[in-house]
């Protein structure tokens, strides 16, 4: 039998990498002792399974699970799974040192190398926490082709083709399918994707792991890449602001997979949210939760993401501090 219809908040994937570190902490990560830890799975469904609920009516059920039970009242009408999945992977990442220059294919090119059901991966950063002189590398600078690609990986200076940009709390970097990238060390990002891990390596800092350095994949890479004016920008978003009765509520991206938006409610306000299936991401204050005949509450603590299905109608509140979050609808 499915649960009551809920907010599901998810147990996280959290992946040892070793270019991580450990400041997932600061975002409510419960972290083993020991090792670096780059990667925070919030919300995904994967071969490996997908993320289990952990509070509330739904603890225990697995995301796959309550959007079969659930239907058109999880995902809303004209929206649904991808190849039987959810369509949306949002992570954080924490960068301790520089990960590799890479790049991710299309969908079309996902489903010639990978198979019919393979979907490539566009995918949207949003800067939690930067250190002083952190960059991002994205986009390759004009009159870049394949063959000073290659000459550049032969000589390990393949970053010098790239733009490297400066970034801030809040910075807002867009990544389409095609557009090669590296996020720069000192950098804490939320990153919002397509439902794919697909990622093709042209370079990786000359890192060992194991003793072996890490495999590249430069004829996928070769594919993939694109010099047009499409993989060749900086991806900087310019936040397209709505003022609401509640606060702020920034534009970020919009894709055929995603949107993302930012709101910044007003201390004490609140809204409804019904009808769409949203994730919420707490960055600042204390905002919570509210649904049902009975009016049950959950607070969202920095970290704590959450699904609302689009058939819950929920009411949003934040605190006597305000809230700001990040909202990312399925599309």
């Amino acid at each position: 039998m499915a649960p009551e219809l809920c907010p599901l908040s998810f147990e996280a994937r959290l992946l040892p990498k070793i270019w991580g570190g450990r400041r997932l902490e600061h975002w409510g990560k419960r972290l083993p002792p020991d090792g670096m830890f780059g990667e925070s799975w919030e919300v995904f469904d994967d071969a490996d399974g997908s993320a289990t609920c952990i509070k509330g009516p739904a603890a225990g059920r697995g995301l796959a699970e309550l959007a079969l039970a659930w239907g058109k009242a999880f995902y809303g009408p004209g929206r649904g799974a991808v190849h039987g999945r959810f369509p949306v992977l949002i992570k954080l990442l924490d960068a301790r040192e520089d990960l590799s220059i890479q790049v991710h294919p299309s969908n079309e090119l996902a489903r010639i190398l990978h198979g019919p059901d393979a979907v490539g991966k566009n995918e949207t950063w949003v800067v939690l926490e930067a250190e002083p002189g952190a960059r991002v590398l994205n986009g390759f600078k004009p009159g870049t082709t394949w063959p000073l690609v290659r000459e550049a990986i032969a000589a390990h200076t393949v970053a010098q083709l790239l733009h490297s940009i400066p970034v801030r709390v809040g910075d807002v970097i867009d990544i389409p399918a095609g557009r090669p990238h590296a996020l720069g060390a000192g950098c804490l990002v939320a990153e919002v994707q397509q439902n794919s891990d697909w990622t093709y390596r042209l370079w990786d800092q000359g890192r060992l792991e194991q003793g072996k350095p890490r495999p590249t994949h430069l004829r996928e890479a070769e594919q993939a890449l694109r010099f047009d004016a499409l993989g060749c920008g900086t991806g900087q978003v310019s936040a397209v602001d709505s003022a609401q009765v509640w606060g702020l509520c920034e534009s970020l991206v919009s894709n055929d997979t995603f949107t993302l938006e930012r709101w910044t409610l007003k201390p004490g306000a609140s809204t409804l949210l019904e009808g769409r299936l949203r994730v919420l991401l707490p960055l600042t204050g204390d905002p919570g939760l509210a649904w049902g005949p009975e009016r049950a509450e959950s607070a969202l603590g920095p970290g704590g993401t959450t699904l609302v299905p689009a058939g819950l109608a929920c009411r949003l509140r934040a605190g006597a501090a305000g809230a700001g979050l990040l909202c990312v609808e399925a599309r």
